[in-house]
């Protein structure tokens, strides 16, 4: 995980990390504070939170493993960890969103975990949550994947932007606004 100043892309962060994907990560304050755990290499930046919505976390082990904790799970193996949320396929692959009478339509990011331990980062146009969910859990094979056991919703909306290396040049989908922390995938052994 990175955090980075304003003023880059998502995109230049990936460059910079020499990484192979990367994706913005969770929420700030009003204030620019992380909103939520914050750790990086060991060092906390900001405290867990107990929010409901902030239900769980971007977590890495000493080995660069990255799974999806819930907030009950225990951090003690975590080197750095990102709290976000909500879940909107909750840990056991059911749909962690309820249906609203006024639901919001805003872009979306989020990682996405299978039941057979593969990892998606997704990033999409203007979409409620709920309609994401229900896609995510009904049509999984739409985003290439199996399964879908859970989901982690990050900060979206202006802040969505993911980029991967292509086969020439990397394809990006550019926030709109300034990103304050990026999840940077890095190549096994780098």
């Amino acid at each position: 995980m990175a955090i980075k100043e304003p003023g880059h892309s998502v995109a230049d962060v990936m460059r910079t990390k020499a990484g192979i994907a990367a994706i913005n990560g969770g929420y700030f304050t009003n204030e620019f504070t992380p909103a939520g755990l914050l750790r990086i290499d060991e060092r906390t930046v900001s405290p867990k939170s107990d929010e409901a919505v902030l239900s769980g976390f971007i977590a890495i082990d000493a080995t660069g493993k990255l799974t999806l904790r819930t907030r009950d799970d225990k951090l003690d193996d975590v080197t750095s960890a990102r709290q976000s949320g909500p879940f909107i396929i909750d840990p056991g692959g059911n749909v962690g969103i309820k249906w609203g009478d006024k639901p919001a339509f805003a872009r979306r990011s989020m990682i996405a975990a299978t039941i057979d331990g593969y990892l998606a980062l997704i990033a999409t146009t203007d979409v409620s949550l709920f309609d994401l969910a229900t896609c995510l859990h009904e049509h999984p094979d739409g985003f290439g994947l199996a399964h879908v056991e859970r989901a982690l919703n990050l900060d979206g909306g202006p802040s969505t932007a993911l980029c991967m290396l292509g086969r020439n040049e990397p394809i990006v989908f550019s926030e709109k606004a300034p990103v304050r922390d990026v999840v940077v995938v890095l190549a096994t052994g780098k």
